[in-house]
């Protein structure tokens, strides 16, 4: 349906404003779900069992987690608060942009060591499941050159990495920034909190007054 477009104040040309490629227009969200909307959560990690791991909660409100003995039997315990708090992290995680129809895109998924899966199950039954692919040094890449200070293989990309989403039919791109509150290790839900400690001086403000 054809429109015609007025932007008031404006001497140019319009078109860039409107991108006809349909992988522009399209919604970009990966996950938009409530804690309470979710009753388990999967993060596989292949070779790697230690780290991977489940998070469910129960029809009474009760959370557990799921890994290898080794983990499950670590003297501090399971920490609940985290794995309540890990469901808060899916309420709004979206990719950066499509890559459906990039020449050599099927090749270089392929080829693409796998990072992690990751099996979200709703209290509705709903199922949402994405695969995770580490992403090539690329002239993009912020970590072209070593670095004492960042010890990240300095064969991957820092910041961006592949998907396969939408029950594997779009090919994403996705930041690390968004992703990595997800991609927890088994054994940080078997950890107690770590409450920093204050000084004294921080603990008073001025005139000998407490500080908040």
């Amino acid at each position: 349906t054809p429109y015609v477009v007025e932007s008031e104040g404006f001497v140019g040309y319009l078109t860039p404003r409107y991108a006809t490629r349909l992988r522009d227009w399209r919604d970009r969200t990966v996950f938009r779900l409530q804690a309470e909307e979710i009753k388990s959560i999967s993060v596989q990690y292949p070779g790697k069992p230690d780290e991977s791991f489940v998070v469910s909660r129960s029809e009474d409100g009760q959370f557990s987690v799921t890994s290898t003995p080794k983990i499950m039997h670590l003297p501090e315990g399971l920490n609940k608060h985290r794995a309540e708090s890990y469901m808060h992290f899916f309420g709004n995680i979206n990719c950066e942009g499509y890559l459906n129809g990039l020449s050599d895109n099927d090749t270089t998924i392929k080829t693409a060591p796998k990072h992690s899966s990751i099996d979200v199950v709703t209290v509705k039954g709903e199922k949402k499941h994405v695969d995770v692919y580490w992403m090539a040094v690329n002239k993009r890449s912020k970590n072209q050159k070593k670095s004492d200070i960042d010890s990240t293989s300095q064969q991957y990309d820092s910041d961006r990495m592949y998907a396969i989403i939408n029950d594997f039919k779009d090919t994403v791109m996705i930041q690390q920034l968004t992703f990595h509150n997800l991609f927890r290790k088994a054994h940080e839900f078997y950890r107690k909190d770590i409450v920093p400690q204050k000084s004294p001086a921080q603990s008073e403000g001025k005139n000998g007054q407490l500080g908040r």
